[in-house]
């Protein structure tokens, strides 16, 4: 019989263990609503990234409220962690949110981050960010923000990724732009 631990316990277990063993622990171990309250509890930075990987590597849906919460984290890989997670759950009410961040100037890893997770939660409003983000200064970004189109499949995008692929020096973000412009025209056939 599995053990269920406590919010506590998980706390616990975060501070004493490697993050590799805590991770594997709570994926097997924890029940969503304690690694919930844990994270409500949590002043410990570790621990917030950590319960928030792990809830979106477990789809928690009933997490999406404090993932988005986090999203406001003052610490940036928290940030990133909570955007990501929500991403892998894929629900679409952390669009707005999402979105929100999204439009303010943002540290390379969030905005690289946040390019890729709209797509997953098919956020449609998100769209002409993402069109704006085939401009940004970093290649990984336009890649990300051409790959979130490719799961959007918005025809209103088609422009504008010609452009960008027309203009585009790196590989990475090109193939991008290529695949997605290909599945916007397969999913328009």
């Amino acid at each position: 019989m599995k053990k269920h631990l406590k919010a506590a316990e998980i706390l616990e277990l975060i501070e004493s263990a490697d993050g590799t063993v805590s991770r594997f622990i709570l994926q097997d171990e924890a029940l969503i609503t304690e690694m919930i309250l844990a994270l409500e509890k949590t002043e410990s930075t570790p621990a917030r990234w950590l319960l928030c990987t792990v809830l979106g590597d477990r789809h928690a849906k009933s997490a999406v409220p404090i993932l988005i919460r986090h999203l406001a984290d003052p610490n940036l890989t928290v940030r990133c962690y909570s955007a990501e997670a929500l991403g892998k759950i894929g629900d679409p009410k952390a669009g707005p949110a999402l979105l929100a961040l999204f439009k303010k100037k943002q540290p390379l890893a969030l905005r690289s981050t946040l390019a890729v997770v709209i797509g997953p939660i098919h956020y449609q409003p998100a769209v002409p960010r993402l069109l704006g983000a085939l401009k940004d200064e970093d290649g990984g970004v336009r890649g990300c923000a051409a790959w979130s189109l490719g799961l959007l499949l918005a025809p209103e995008s088609i422009p504008a990724l010609q452009q960008a692929l027309a203009v585009e020096t790196q590989n990475w973000a090109k193939n991008h732009m290529r695949d997605t412009l290909d599945k916007i025209a397969q999913a328009q056939k």
